[in-house]
């Protein structure tokens, strides 16, 4: 009988451990989602970990400029990489844009900052901004099209890669209306040409 129970101890034991593993290596594994976009002579993709392309920030309070480039909470930036394959290419530029989701979003264009930064070794330094959410008017050169906000522009001559961090935030100088409530969702793009 001591064998039986000591058998069954050890099977419940092992079944145990290998719900544990699998749990934790589920929690552990970050997953990645990548946007790859064919150009002709290369290949540029936009990879981020978060479970959405972009930032959604609710009950937005009105914030300076300098407060607002230091936003360090993790649901108030989003941190994406652009990675170039030159392949066959010489060169490749690619563009990076932002667009308001219109769906979530309660704050007009003029009352949202848009702030980005490239990492640079350990730190991340200011490329676009602080300035105020303006969508283009028409296509841009790079394909980014009528409606989006283009934010960075680059011109690589090797393969890639580069990572980002964007801030976006509630203009300190906006007008916001007793109790409404101020939303945003921003999506994040790439486009480009290789030659």
């Amino acid at each position: 009988m001591n064998k039986k129970v000591l058998g069954i101890v050890v099977a419940v034991s092992l079944i145990i451990l290998i719900v544990l593993i699998v749990m934790v290596s589920l929690f552990l594994k970050s997953p990645k989602k990548e946007v790859i976009k064919k150009l002709d002579g290369g290949d540029i993709s936009l990879t981020y970990t978060d479970d959405t392309n972009g930032l959604s920030i609710s009950d937005l309070k009105p914030i300076s400029d300098a407060t607002g480039m230091k936003l360090d909470r993790a649901d108030m930036f989003f941190d994406f990489s652009v990675s170039t394959d030159l392949m066959e290419a010489n060169t490749m530029e690619y563009e990076i844009s932002v667009k308001k989701d219109n769906n979530y979003s309660t704050v007009l264009d003029d009352n949202i900052r848009v702030y980005l930064e490239e990492q640079k070794g350990a730190n991340y330094v200011n490329v676009f901004g602080p300035k105020t959410y303006n969508e283009l008017e028409k296509k841009s050169s790079l394909g980014t099209k009528k409606g989006y906000m283009p934010v960075y522009k680059v011109k690589k001559t090797k393969s890639d890669i580069d990572n980002y961090r964007l801030r976006v935030w509630l203009y300190d100088k906006a007008t916001v209306p007793a109790g409404a409530k101020q939303n945003v969702t921003m999506k994040v793009y790439v486009n480009g040409k290789a030659s």
